[in-house]
């Protein structure tokens, strides 16, 4: 189980992007897709509390606009600590989270500034 993130259109359908999205979280599709979405583990749930607002975490950034969150989501990014990524992808380590957080950035730089976060 984790967050299923994606970036959607006014009529709430995932964005396709004329880039493809070659990311790799919790699940991925190989060779990349052009489709804005991005599975990301709940074992970094409370690590996102720790850079969103408590209560929400990551679903801070539902509903709201790449443009409305562009600014937190790079603070969030700059707070969490690099060195501690591990090579095991679900280990709740701040260097995993914020490689995380990393790849919705990159996802946003492909989508129109007014596509919306869509978290499941």
């Amino acid at each position: 189980m984790g967050y299923s993130v994606a970036l959607v259109n006014k009529k709430g359908e995932t964005i396709k992007a004329k880039d493809k999205f070659l990311e790799q979280g919790a699940n991925y599709v190989v060779g990349g897709t052009h489709f804005l979405e991005f599975s990301i583990t709940y074992n970094y749930a409370l690590l996102f509390k720790k850079v969103f607002p408590k209560e929400q975490g990551l679903y801070w950034l539902q509903g709201k606009t790449i443009k409305q969150t562009k600014k937190k989501l790079e603070k969030a990014i700059s707070l969490l600590n690099a060195a501690s990524e591990s090579s095991n992808y679900w280990e709740a380590t701040e260097g995993n989270a914020r490689k995380a957080l990393i790849s919705l950035y990159k996802m946003a730089k492909l989508a129109p500034k007014k596509a919306r976060w869509d978290i499941d």
